[in-house]
């Protein structure tokens, strides 16, 4: 399967094979020496919030049988972290493992570097759990959703909005991402709730408006607390 071709659900802390050689990683042949059947490695996806969907490279590996060399373990045996980013993954073929929490047991200390390094907090890890929304889903960026921006005065605007909790009500909410080109009195940087409606050709879409307004952080003056 190509990257495209499945969700991040599918791939999110669940390690696979990537067909990306070893040797193409950028390192020095003195650091990884590996045996020249190792056409693919383990990786391992998560989540960088600013630079988008990654994965860790956790050991040399061979496609398609899917075995892992994890005598040559990047963190155990080499001191070394590498990644791979999402953008880089055109090309590339993803074997899905039929039991990947044992892979990532086999590779805890390393997996848990990662997780710790890169958590985003238990409020944005339950909104990367709501599935029905997926399509909305940024590709590589999978906290930010394709939000309409609505005003009865305005034509409606297309925004990105980039997760943040679920709040006590149980409305999304999120940090908007880029400024409108209409005055909608929210700008870039403002926290909003989000609110899901059910478009005439089918699906839900995410909606926002002024007066959904949760926290004005582009002019650092807060109207409402998350914890209100």
């Amino acid at each position: 399967m190509k990257y495209k071709e499945l969700s991040f659900h599918d791939l999110y802390h669940k390690p696979c094979i990537v067909t990306h050689k070893i040797d193409a990683l950028g390192l020095e042949e003195d650091e990884v020496d590996v045996p020249k059947h190792a056409n693919a490695v383990l990786a391992y996806p998560y989540i960088d919030r600013q630079i988008g969907f990654t994965f860790e490279i956790l050991a040399p590996a061979v496609f398609p049988d899917g075995t892992v060399l994890e005598d040559y373990a990047l963190l155990d045996h080499f001191n070394i972290f590498s990644k791979l980013r999402s953008d880089l993954f055109t090309d590339f073929d993803i074997l899905l493992l039929s039991d990947p929490d044992e892979y990532k047991a086999k590779f805890e200390k390393h997996c848990k570097i990662i997780d710790e390094g890169y958590s985003a907090g238990e409020e944005v890890e339950a909104t990367r759990k709501i599935t029905v929304i997926d399509h909305l889903r940024n590709e590589d960026h999978p906290d930010d959703v394709f939000t309409v921006l609505l005003s009865k005065e305005k034509l409606s605007e297309g925004v990105w909005v980039r997760l943040e909790a679920i709040t006590g009500e149980g409305e999304l909410c999120g940090t908007l991402l880029n400024e409108p080109y209409s005055d909608f009195d929210v700008h870039a940087g403002d926290i909003v709730t989000l609110g899901l409606k059910s478009q005439r050709e089918g699906g839900l879409a995410l909606f926002t408006t002024d007066q959904m307004l949760l926290e004005r952080k582009s002019q650092d003056r807060s109207i409402l607390s998350l914890d209100d």
